[in-house]
């Protein structure tokens, strides 16, 4: 039989090849533009946002947010997430838990109900989505 020392040295590291293999995956996955996304240009754009999107919490920096003059993109691992802003019922920064975050509340109903995104940027970020809310709101 083999030694079990030999076992962990092969193990380990291939453990440690998995999750820096996830890691750049999720990564990548956030970034992959929605297809709306391409030929525009962002009012706004963080990328190493966290969140908690549905059932699933994202940690910094797994979730992107970008912007766009009529919709909101939220970018993560399992996907995008398409928001037009006539569909975004508030936007507003709320205490969650230990830290604050920006929960976005919406009608999509092919969107997660739960949308809370983390981000050094929550008041810039606020004050555009919010602006881009108003402004389509008085068209």
């Amino acid at each position: 039989m083999s030694d079990p020392g030999s076992i962990i040295i092969f193990i380990v590291p291939l453990m440690f090849a998995v999750v820096i293999a996830v890691f750049i995956i999720a990564l990548r996955r956030k970034k992959e533009p929605h297809p709306l996304e391409r030929g525009r240009t962002p009012l706004f754009t963080d990328n190493s946002c966290g969140g908690w999107i549905g059932a699933m919490r994202s940690t910094y920096p797994f979730v992107r947010v970008t912007a766009y003059e009529d919709f909101l993109v939220i970018g993560r691992l399992t996907g995008t997430i398409l928001l037009r802003y006539d569909e975004i019922v508030s936007a507003a920064i709320e205490k969650v838990y230990f830290t604050r975050g920006l929960v976005i509340a919406h009608r999509n109903g092919d969107a997660p109900k739960r949308i809370i995104i983390w981000s050094q940027k929550l008041q810039e970020m606020q004050g555009v989505i919010a602006g881009r809310i108003e402004m389509i709101s008085h068209r």
